[in-house]
């Protein structure tokens, strides 16, 4: 009797230690999770240092004024610079300057952790404003008004090109500090596409007419993989403006895109490495894992049904070489309130 006693304090001392080993395994990885993401949050917050046109800084400290109201910069906003480049393959090194992809599509993500939401400003690639360019070897010629897109091929292809970017937006911007970068090669996008698909948009009866191939009909439609790098590259490049009817393909795109990711995240919130592994070679970034898991998790945290897209308002005009947009001012500098300042109260 007292051996089967003993038996049985052993079977309960033994379980016992299993689930308190596992319940102190849990409480080390949740902290662990946890340590990863406050020092992802702390990285994220420090502005990144590039090449600016300009050695003005912005002027955070004075309050602006729009329809009677009083604002003041929020400091809490995380900036990341998020370009699709229109080059086929991996991404890689540029071997003249000048002669590369450039970027095709340019947001600028607004993370605001105190209030828990993201906005996206997306940039125009013809939007004509002051970028650096250089001779086929990488010589500094100054600065010229051109359109923005020509930026990264005018680098090097890979961080330095991204450098410029953040420079020549942030300088667009009025200097507005620029915390990372992501920039994603579009074969990138069928990866991104795989993993978390599908994805449903609304084909244009004009881009069905002018791809009929990849295209059978009009309509709303889930479009796999190689359907998506068509639908955010192809315009039809005889048409003024028509940058304009691609970056409304892709805003609609990347919302539906967004939305499949978060809910893909939310069912497996590690799946965010094995999206990195595919894309890896297609991308260029200087965000560190740890700032990832951090962006990874506020998506997952965040009850963000869709994200919000805002355009610099402007106007697409015939250019000597190609089509340029020129801005509205007025319009760009009550949206850059709106974006980037908060209500005094």
């Amino acid at each position: 009797m007292n051996m089967k006693i003993e038996k049985k304090f052993l079977f309960v001392q033994n379980v016992c230690f299993f689930f308190g080993s596992l319940i102190l395994l849990l409480t080390i990885g949740f902290w662990s999770f946890q340590c990863m993401v406050k020092s992802g949050e702390q990285q994220l917050r420090v502005p990144n240092i590039y090449d600016k046109f300009s050695s003005a800084e912005m002027n955070r400290s004075s309050e602006i004024n729009l329809d009677g109201k009083s604002y003041v910069y929020e400091e809490d906003n995380i900036n990341i610079l998020i370009l699709g480049i229109d080059g086929r393959g991996e991404a890689e090194k540029n071997e003249f300057y000048g002669f590369g992809p450039r970027a095709d599509s340019i947001y600028l993500a607004i993370i605001k952790p105190k209030s828990g939401n993201i906005k996206l400003l997306n940039i125009s690639r013809d939007l004509v404003t002051d970028i650096k360019m250089f001779d086929s070897l990488g010589k500094d010629m100054g600065n010229y008004p051109m359109q923005l897109g020509l930026q990264y091929c005018n680098g090097d292809g890979l961080h330095g090109s991204c450098e410029l970017m953040e420079s020549a937006v942030s300088n667009l911007l009025n200097n507005i500090p620029i915390h990372g970068y992501c920039a994603l090669y579009w074969s990138g996008i069928e990866k991104i596409h795989e993993s978390v698909g599908p994805v449903a948009v609304n084909v244009p009866q004009y881009l069905a007419d002018l791809d009929f191939v990849t295209f059978e009909k009009s309509g709303m439609t889930e479009i796999d993989a190689e359907q998506a790098k068509i639908f955010v590259q192809c315009r039809d490049i005889n048409l003024v403006g028509s940058d304009e009817l691609r970056r409304e393909r892709q805003k609609e795109y990347f919302e539906a895109l967004y939305i499949s990711v978060k809910n893909t995240i939310q069912k497996k919130p590690f799946v965010i490495w094995k999206i990195l592994k595919k894309i890896d070679s297609y991308m260029v970034t200087d965000l560190s894992k740890k700032e990832i898991l951090t962006l990874a998790y506020w998506m997952e945290l965040w009850d963000n049904k869709k994200v919000i897209i805002k355009t610099i308002p402007g106007e697409t005009v015939d250019g000597i070489f190609q089509d340029e947009y020129i801005v509205d001012k007025a319009g760009m500098e009550e949206l850059f309130i709106k974006l980037f300042y908060e209500e005094k109260y």
